[in-house]
């Protein structure tokens, strides 16, 4: 059942065991029927998501250093993005890479975006607990970029090069 069949159930179960009156469930059920459009939604997540660009974040704990949204100033960076994997109908990929369904049409994806980085300060970092983290990285130190996110990305292997 959808959360919106849900809302409307519940609706319906409170006008009919007498907790609202026929107005309030009305309002209940308008306020339903207005519901974003798929693509209405997903602009206003862009929208956001571009705003999350101006907010600070702390370079060693990936942590918000100011509110954004319902998220507090120490919020980890990776739960907001799993916040609006989960809103958004391309998900927090189609968000990271400025649009693009994919980032790369092809599967070389990976070696484009190492390629970028060649002679740079690269490390692996992990967050949380050192001896069960919460995710492991490969990130740029000069450009001060996520290279690969081993919690977002899986890998696969490249089709454009025999074996």
């Amino acid at each position: 059942m959808s959360k919106w069949q849900k809302a409307a159930d519940t609706a319906a179960e409170l006008y009919q065991t007498g907790c609202i009156n026929y107005a309030g469930y009305r309002a209940i059920r308008d306020g339903l029927d207005e519901f974003w459009t798929l693509a209405e939604r997903d602009a206003a997540l862009e929208k956001l998501w571009a705003e999350l660009e101006d907010i600070p974040m702390n370079p060693e704990t990936e942590c918000l250093e100011a509110p954004f949204l319902d998220f507090p100033a120490g919020t980890f960076r990776e739960d907001i993005w799993r916040w609006f994997d989960e809103r958004h109908s391309k998900g927090v990929a189609y968000l990271m890479y400025g649009g693009a369904a994919e980032p790369f049409p092809d599967n070389t994806a990976l070696w484009k975006t190492l390629e970028e980085h060649w002679g740079h300060n690269v490390r692996i970092v992990k967050y949380g607990d050192l001896d069960a983290p919460a995710d492991i990285c490969l990130e740029c130190d000069d450009c001060g970029l996520v290279i690969l996110d081993a919690e977002l990305y899986t890998l696969q292997a490249r089709n454009d090069k025999e074996v």
